[in-house]
């Protein structure tokens, strides 16, 4: 129930390292709470053994694979192809993140 409310639009973010540690987090964190007892607190790799499931930043890899792989297919008049092939011109205004969709690492 966790990863499709957490991972809502996500094959449209772009990920940094900072937004990866934080999902990591909150996943681990939640994952602890629903499975730990209360008198002892497992350790994050003792959860990820109970639980078989790809980490969320797995899942949003493969989202974002997929998302590629249908604008790669689509028509070159659709804005998404379209978007994603042309350059954007202009200034970013201040304080607005660098990194783009095609910029995102893909581990």
């Amino acid at each position: 129930m966790i990863q499709p409310v957490l991972t809502f639009v996500a094959k449209t973010w772009s990920l940094n390292q900072l937004t990866e540690t934080k999902f990591l987090r909150f996943e681990n964190n939640t994952l602890k709470a629903i499975c730990d007892p209360v008198w002892r607190r497992r350790y994050t790799r003792e959860v990820r053994d109970l639980i078989p499931m790809p980490q969320v930043t797995d899942y949003i890899r493969s989202l974002r694979l997929r998302w590629l792989g249908h604008i790669l297919t689509s028509s070159p008049d659709r804005f998404t192809s379209r978007d994603f092939t042309e350059n954007i011109v202009g200034r970013r205004p201040q304080g607005c993140p660098r990194t783009r969709w095609t910029s995102t690492p893909t581990k």
